[in-house]
């Protein structure tokens, strides 16, 4: 009964009971992109700046002028109309600032997408492992208990000691409480995956297997693509806008008013008249010159800002494709030699325990290894994908 439970666990993986559509990673991605809200909000902003673009190159809504005069001599009515007459340097410069501004929240709303792409792929993940965990936490207490169904009959024909039972059944009460912190763990996934896509989509099964992602770049294309990636671009956005605005600030003469005036007394004379109206920019250097100096700073800083954080993106890829390659340097090694050496020690240890040639205590050491190494091996796989998830995060043509 014992060598059948030892080569049941390693040989047989656990399997979910799937009760419910399985939940792929590909329909999880939808769901958690389409509810979105930073990414709904980014939109939103984009299309305000585009309208507000369309409206600050459009001149000024005209004025209506009406005036009475008591005179002397006479009574005057006047009726007339004012308007403003901007440069179209001017115009064009708002305009051009309100497009910047607007493509910096559409590429906004492309990084909230990466973003809660890459948060539900780790939340995906994570609760991909936390359910292995509890299947194999699952399996690892039934193994106990037919060991310790097993250890029974040696201790009832004297062939085993009451300390070694008194151990067993310590493993058994330790595996217990494993398999408690690995449900707690688990429903603290499934919470964090239903936080980005909704309740009921979270609670359905997840496939036994982890789904196959997107080819990753070489690092060389990966970091050669950063400059274009919406976080960058979203501030390269900001200093073309700041760029434009301190030219804005710099124009001495930002247009003239224009008044057309029809004027009609008592003695009903009429008269139309039309007046200029034209800025006279006195001490430039105290006011246009300080405003257009303070929009340079302002361009340059966010320009410092733009490079601080294509140099932090940087330290982010290759931080994370040197851990992608010993994640998969170290599932290799378990794969290959870890895992099947652990199925070999418990069958070793089962055969020589049944023709009393091995220690009890070695047979639960033997157990016990292999399916730590089979978590292990879970959590690798799990770290792996999100490290692959995270990478391309970074990807030019992610979306």
């Amino acid at each position: 009964m014992l060598t059948t439970a030892i080569l049941f666990i390693a040989c047989q993986l656990p399997r979910g009971i799937a009760t419910a559509a399985v939940l792929e990673l590909a329909e999880a991605e939808e769901l958690g992109v389409a509810r979105d809200l930073p990414l709904q909000a980014a939109a939103l902003q984009a299309a305000r700046y585009r309208e507000q673009a369309a409206g600050d190159a459009q001149f000024a809504d005209p004025q209506l002028i009406v005036g009475y005069e008591d005179g002397y001599t006479m009574k005057e009515y006047t009726v007339g109309l004012r308007q403003q007459i901007p440069r179209l340097n001017n115009l064009d410069l708002r305009r051009s600032i309100g497009q910047s501004l607007a493509a910096g929240e559409e590429y906004r709303s492309h990084l909230a997408a990466r973003a809660v792409l890459r948060e539900v792929r780790l939340a995906w993940f994570d609760l991909w492992y936390r359910i292995r965990a509890v299947q194999v936490s699952r399996h690892h207490g039934a193994v106990l208990g037919e060991l310790a169904a097993a250890a029974e009959e040696r201790y009832a024909a004297g062939s085993l000691s009451q300390q070694q039972l008194l151990v067993l059944e310590l493993e058994q009460r330790m595996q217990q409480d494993r398999l408690l912190a690995a449900r707690e763990r688990e429903e603290t996934a499934r919470a964090e995956l239903a936080r980005l896509i909704g309740d009921l989509p979270a609670a359905r099964p997840l496939p036994e297997e982890l789904p196959e992602l997107p080819a990753l770049p070489s690092r060389q294309e990966l970091l050669a693509s950063l400059p274009h990636h919406p976080v960058v671009r979203v501030v390269h956005s900001r200093v073309q806008a700041a760029q434009e605005q301190a030219e804005l600030a710099g124009q001495y003469y930002s247009g003239f008013m224009v008044d057309l005036l029809y004027r009609r007394n008592d003695q009903e004379e009429d008269r139309l008249g039309v007046m200029f109206t034209v800025p006279l920019p006195v001490g430039p250097g105290e006011r246009q010159d300080r405003r257009q100096a303070a929009g340079r700073l302002q361009a340059e800083a966010t320009v410092l800002e733009r490079d601080n954080i294509l140099r932090t993106l940087v330290g982010e890829v290759d931080s994370a494709f040197k851990r992608f390659d010993r994640l998969s340097e170290r599932l290799q090694l378990y794969r290959q030699s870890i895992m099947p050496q652990s199925r070999l020690a418990a069958e070793a240890t089962a055969t020589g325990y049944q023709h009393n040639t091995e220690d009890f205590l070695n047979v639960m050491r033997a157990i016990v290894m292999e399916l730590e190494n089979e978590l292990n091996q879970a959590q690798l796989q799990a770290d792996l994908a999100a490290t692959h998830a995270a990478l391309l995060y970074y990807q030019e043509s992610e979306l």
